[in-house]
């Protein structure tokens, strides 16, 4: 086995997946959007396999019936947005400004954001968004999300939150700004709250699907 990780830089994904081709290996395993899409531009022979929480209609036909080399789990982490806006309201009323927190890299990051900005409408709650790309910009995006005087952050999972949920936890424990992850490693970081599967669950099962190789 060869194990390579970004280690919260997922730019570093490319040259990966080119690497990883060159050694011949016998199936990729990759995290969400952007490994997926880094493993599929290296190769279109070897089989690839996904862990991923958001709908990957652009790279992945079907997650059951995908027509190709990629396949994989979903634990559909992006479509309960919605929910996630809900119980944040409910714990923390009178609840009017939220921030959202989300890396612009990730493809289906725009998709959640539609889907947190509907509920955001219906709850009559009024959402800002900030991105980040790397753990440098995390910190700038925190500054501006405190000096706008924000009530409670939303951090949507990618492949840069979830490498960076300590620091992130750190943040707005810090800060003393309620924060909502998608991961419940979140809040055993010391983050407030989440809602969602367990990560560590998703990739442990993800070796069921490596084993059939």
């Amino acid at each position: 086995m060869v194990a390579k990780s970004g280690e919260g830089d997922p730019s570093r994904f490319p040259d990966f997946a080119r690497e990883l081709v060159r050694l011949n290996v016998k199936v990729i395993l990759a995290g969400g959007d952007q490994g997926l899409r880094a493993a599929k531009e290296a190769t279109d022979a070897i089989p690839i396999i996904v862990a991923a929480c958001d709908p990957l209609d652009s790279l992945v036909a079907s997650i059951a019936r995908p027509g190709g080399k990629a396949t994989g789990l979903t634990c559909v982490s992006s479509e309960l947005a919605g929910k996630r806006l809900q119980l944040l309201k409910e714990l923390l009323s009178p609840l009017t400004r939220v921030a959202i927190l989300y890396n612009p890299e990730d493809r289906n990051k725009p998709w959640e954001y539609k889907q947190t900005q509907e509920a955001a409408d219906k709850l009559k709650l009024t959402l800002r968004a900030y991105e980040a790309r790397s753990s440098i910009e995390i910190d700038e995006a925190f500054t501006r999300i405190v000096d706008d005087h924000a009530q409670a952050l939303i951090i949507f999972s990618d492949g840069l939150t979830t490498a960076h949920q300590k620091k992130l936890a750190d943040l707005a424990l810090a800060n003393k700004l309620p924060a909502m992850f998608g991961f419940r490693e979140f809040t055993e970081m010391g983050g407030l709250v989440s809602y969602g599967s367990s990560n560590t669950a998703m990739w442990r099962r993800a070796a069921y699907y490596v084993d059939k190789f």
